[in-house]
């Protein structure tokens, strides 16, 4: 049976989603998973918060529907962000067993309340993805203050769930280490890219480099080093200032950070600490033809995040034609001095001199290229096949209860 011949009526359930909340890699994961999904002949709604509404709203983007419910409790001076979190989940909960969808993929918590109250009354069945297992890679204080209203509800969500996705092996021995999840439950989804549009828009910019750079206002002849990030603690933002502090007397660059997040004053503030301010370009939530417009004229990406999976925006960078430096592999994908480079400590240290050996390498656009091409076969039709292989298997685990 082909992935066509069975449509499915699916909801996908998260926190934040491009285009309403952000553009960070969760955000656009979620968006380009649901379209293409429906590319597949399948029918998609996408549930999320929305701040402000007491009530159900309703929108579309790109003829997707998209589902914002209220995730801030009327009166409550201060937007507490737990609190925010799990009201929205109640709301997804009542959501969820009002319609009639076949199968609910669920990214962190949204059907916690669904699972604990109605979910023996009622026919959908869940798919859980813990999108990065970011939780568990903070500080052990941060970890014990979550444990009780993110990490343990967490593990009993995927525990409750007919099946439970991966983007690749890394999270498939941590969703078996830290949630005891067994090893037949767990469906590797992966990550995809917009390869072929990232290319078609990219390569004329790249040929006219210079003249795009001076349209950017950024000098012709710097190294141009970027990060595209949700500026979070995992993502390890610092380090990668820390690191440009060490080379900044050896190479004549500009440091292109894009996004927002928690840990966005930090950052501001390490630079400062640095007395980077010149070489630090920061811009914010931006769309996608804007992104591909930087990535197009940086010559290097650098990514330091403490998460071992795929990262959706080195994906990206790669599918661009730049050379990416990062301390993991890309779940298989990175091959070091062959089509990127990996540091092989974790250290601020290791990474400045990853970034000077890309900025001496004669080979850098060789390296970059052959990325290109290795990151072509992770199309974003493939996962969504394999999601659909993982809700046919949560919906039949449903079916024999």
């Amino acid at each position: 049976m082909s992935f066509r011949d069975c449509k499915m009526k699916i909801l996908l359930c998260t926190k934040v989603v491009y285009p309403f909340h952000g553009y960070g890699g969760m955000e656009k994961y979620v968006y380009f998973l649901a379209k293409s999904l429906k590319d597949l002949g399948h029918d998609v709604d996408i549930i999320s918060s929305s701040i402000g509404n007491t009530k159900i709203v309703n929108k579309r983007y790109n003829n997707i529907n998209y589902i914002l419910c209220p995730s801030l409790l009327r009166g409550i001076p201060v937007p507490i962000q737990l609190i925010r979190y799990h009201y929205m989940i109640f709301n997804i909960a009542t959501y969820i067993r009002k319609e009639n969808y076949d199968v609910a993929h669920c990214f962190g918590l949204p059907s916690l309340y669904y699972q604990l109250f109605f979910k023996k009354s009622h026919g959908t069945a869940i798919l859980t993805q813990a999108f990065d297992n970011e939780s568990y890679k903070i500080e052990l204080w941060k970890r014990m203050l979550l444990f009780f209203p993110i990490n343990f509800p967490l593990k009993r969500c995927m525990r409750m769930s007919e099946a439970v996705a991966s983007c690749g092996h890394h999270q498939e021995e941590e969703i078996e280490k830290i949630y005891g999840v067994e090893n037949d439950k767990i469906k590797r989804i992966g990550a995809g890219v917009e390869a072929k549009k990232i290319i078609q828009y990219t390569q004329p910019l790249r040929k006219n480099m210079i003249e795009n750079r001076r349209k950017l206002k950024i000098p012709p002849d710097s190294f141009v080093i970027i990060n595209v990030n949700r500026l979070a603690v995992t993502k390890n933002v610092e380090m990668i200032i820390d690191a440009l502090a060490i080379v900044r007397d050896k190479i004549d660059f500009k440091f292109i950070l894009v996004g927002t997040g928690p840990e966005e004053n930090k950052i501001v503030k390490r630079v400062k600490f640095h007395n980077l301010q010149e070489e630090f370009i920061h811009l914010k939530n931006i769309p996608n033809d804007r992104l591909y417009s930087y990535l197009a004229i940086a010559d290097l990406f650098v990514e330091a995040s403490k998460i071992e999976n795929y990262v959706t925006t080195a994906l990206e960078a790669m599918a661009a034609g730049l050379a990416v430096v990062s301390f993991h592999d890309q779940e298989g994908l990175l091959f070091d001095k062959k089509n990127g480079f990996i540091c092989k400590e974790h250290c601020a240290n290791a990474l400045a001199n990853c970034i000077i050996e890309a900025h001496r390498s004669t080979r850098l656009r060789e390296i970059g290229l052959s990325g290109q091409r290795s990151v072509i076969q992770n199309d974003w039709s493939r996962v969504a096949e394999n999601a659909v292989s993982a809700y046919q298997y949560a919906i039949s685990k449903k079916v024999s209860e």
